[in-house]
């Protein structure tokens, strides 16, 4: 990553920008005037500002690290100084409101419901300080309590003059509290005071509040007093670089970045936008933006670093904090996570009243959100039901490689129990492990790894007659820690059937089949094994009849008779739902030893089936040069791999049955020929 790059031969070095020729950008700035005095890079924005103040009492809805906090910047010089500071920006001809004083108050981190009101107290009186009103600390010094404190700055400091009012993250008291009713109810209970107060002073001449998440219950979305501009197409892109902007302002990072990678600039913004673009907050699904914050993270190491190749990182997220009201709310419900096998694959249809609704403690659906926090988003408008013309739908999914990438990682820290949304070092380390022994065909090492981070889950989830959903999101999830989510996928469909998971590691397909033995004692008291069908067997008649497309190299081809005796139960996505019982609801497995015999059978009708059923055939074909099937038996005793078995269309290049970890086998340093005993 830190070599220096010669020019590609379709680019001569003298139409590279030099290092001089790059603008400043400036990724620790949220105040307007500091672009300027900074000389950096700016985006300008500011031809929707006259638009939106004409709205007078405003609410909008964006993630966060999208430039809500600049766009608050803006608005308060303009009240105060007018198109001073604004010369040659779009809004200096048509700005025409008058100056007034400003108060700025963020919500953001006020998240203790024991000071929280003495917190808003001394952040109102500071706020009308700043703007001017000296005299409040006069007036009304320690006054800790808001209904009395409220009512005093309208009657002795405002006497009747008109304020203008910007709140930012108004939401995160109460999405940082969604795991604690109690909190939540008395922080609810403080904030209808306050939009209450708002509402009914006449003191406003303009109010602006931004936030995620939209909470029933505060007296701010009561009747019509605010307009939710969240979804309006006009404003779709008031925050968040367009395309075209993206392509204007960042032209000169284009080309070298571009340069650096060796490929053409087409090519260069096309890995962009799959990385950063697809955020889209119009009703009619067609403005799509990118978050500021990742694509000035991603320039801006072209900048320091003018010779290195730039590292597609997931930007965003690490710094948005976007996890906590996920977290948050997962903690208290323990929503049902099977939907993620259809988002990856064919996306979840939403309607606009559901994605709009208001919500409470009690009532926010997941993928909700899941949307008002960036981690899905609009991808298209659907056509109109012909019996409700006027109601939209939408498809939606993850709104991009960074999101699904970081995603995978918050959603596994959760599983391990962890509290924060940082994936542990030793989970870290074995999914490194497991990506590099899949590429070096150590299957002994790749099973050790996934059988060490399965072993981690904790009890809780493990719930349901039947988790082979369970195990395939998980395996598929360990994968994404290291690899592209975009080059793991979950049932994989061609025109017979769907595989488990496929996984595109350099230029080798890896396919995955997941088989389930549940230990049943027999007539004598040994092991006797059922194999769980996957849900792939049992919906291949309803497989999309679309031809495999044609393969630069053969794809996996049957070479075996007997591909059709495998049982044929669907799978129940049975992942953590809403208000199980997980200690008593939890299936018990006997543990009653499996035979060899029986895993061999297991694994051989399960590599027919991915030879016979040709999975790998499909999508990745362009890029790949070989194709190799990977059998995961899986024991529902131990909840491990049992047993695992390594192939191709025509070779069978290896299989071992593994000894589960347990307080006799703990998990040890992964080396070679470890966790599995190689059967020849």
């Amino acid at each position: 990553m830190s070599e220096t790059n010669q020019q590609p031969e379709s680019l001569p070095l003298q139409q590279v920008p030099t290092p001089l020729q790059l603008p400043h950008i400036a990724t620790n700035l949220s105040r307007f005037t500091d672009f300027a005095a900074n000389h950096a890079l700016f985006v300008d924005k500011t031809a929707l500002l006259q638009t939106l103040v004409d709205q007078k009492f405003v609410f909008l809805s964006r993630p966060r690290r999208f430039g809500k906090s600049l766009l608050i910047s803006m608005l308060k010089d303009l009240f105060e100084h007018g198109t001073t500071n604004f010369a040659g920006k779009a809004i200096y001809d048509i700005w025409h409101e008058k100056t007034y004083p400003v108060l700025t108050l963020s919500f953001l981190d006020k998240t203790n419901p024991k000071t929280f009101e003495a917190d808003l107290c001394r952040a109102l009186r500071d706020a009308f300080y700043d703007a001017g009103f000296h005299e409040v600390y006069d007036f009304i010094p320690d006054c800790n309590d808001f209904r009395t404190l409220s009512g005093r700055l309208v009657r002795q400091v405002l006497k009747g003059q008109q304020v203008v009012l910007l709140i930012d993250e108004w939401d995160d008291p109460l999405s940082s509290n969604l795991n604690n009713r109690a909190d939540y109810e008395q922080l609810t209970a403080m904030m209808r005071h306050l939009y209450t107060w708002i509402r009914e002073s006449h003191a406003f001449w303009f109010v602006l509040v931004t936030g995620i998440v939209r909470y029933q219950n505060t007296s701010f979305f009561t009747g019509e007093f605010f307009t939710d501009i969240s979804m309006e197409p006009y404003f779709a892109a008031l925050v968040g670089y367009t395309q075209e902007e993206l392509q204007q302002y960042f032209a000169p990072y284009i080309t070298r970045s571009a340069w650096l990678n060796h490929i053409s600039e087409d090519e260069m913004l096309e890995q962009i936008k799959l990385y950063y673009d697809g955020f889209c907050f119009d009703q009619d699904g067609l403005v799509k933006v990118y978050s500021p914050w990742s694509i000035n993270c991603f320039f801006s190491q072209v900048e320091i670093y003018p010779d290195r190749i730039p590292s597609f990182d997931s930007f965003w997220m690490d710094n948005a904090n976007a996890p906590s009201a996920i977290l948050s709310y997962i903690k208290l419900h323990r929503p049902n996570l099977s939907f993620l096998e259809q988002v990856k694959s064919n996306g979840i249809k939403l309607s606009q009243s559901y994605i709009k609704a208001t919500n409470t403690i009690d009532d926010m659906p997941f993928l909700r959100l899941m949307l008002n926090t960036g981690y899905m988003t609009i991808k298209e408008k659907l056509p109109p039901n012909p019996d409700k013309p006027n109601a939209r739908s939408y498809l939606c999914n993850f709104t991009n490689i960074e999101v699904e990438e970081l995603y995978a990682e918050i959603i596994i820290s959760y599983l391990t129990g962890n509290e924060g949304a940082t994936l542990s070092e030793a989970v870290k380390d074995y999914a490194a492990v497991l990506v590099a022994a899949l590429k070096a065909h150590d299957m002994p090492t790749a099973v050790n790894a996934i059988n060490t981070m399965l072993s981690i889950i904790h009890y809780e989830l493990w719930q349901g007659k039947d988790r082979e959903a369970l195990y395939r999101l998980l395996i598929a999830f360990f994968l994404q820690i290291e690899v592209t989510p975009c080059l793991v996928r979950q049932e994989v469909p061609n025109n017979i059937g769907r595989s488990d998971i496929e996984a595109v590691l350099g230029n080798e397909l890896f396919v995955f089949e997941l088989k389930l033995i549940h230990n049943k004692p027999g007539k004598k008291g040994q092991a006797q094994a059922e194999a769980t069908p996957t849900q792939t067997e049992t919906s291949s008649t309803q497989a999309e009849n679309t031809p495999a497309q044609a393969e630069d190299t053969p794809a996996l081809s049957p070479s075996s008779q007997d591909a059709s005796s495998a049982a044929s139960t669907p799978s129940a996505n049975n992942i953590p739902g809403d208000g199980d019982d997980a200690q008593n609801n939890l299936p018990q497995a006997e543990a009653y030893p499996i035979s060899l015999a029986t895993k061999l059978r297991v694994a051989q009708k399960a590599s027919d089936q991915v030879i016979d059923k040709r999975y790998g055939s499909g999508i990745f074909s362009r890029t790949i040069e070989k194709r190799y099937g990977v059998v995961l038996v899986i024991s529902e005793a131990d909840r491990q791999v049992c047993f695992w078995r390594h192939f191709t269309s025509n070779q069978d290049l290896g299989s071992g049955e593994v000894t589960p970890i347990n307080i006799n086998n703990p998990p040890q340093e992964i080396a070679p020929d470890q966790s599995a005993d190689p059967i020849s």
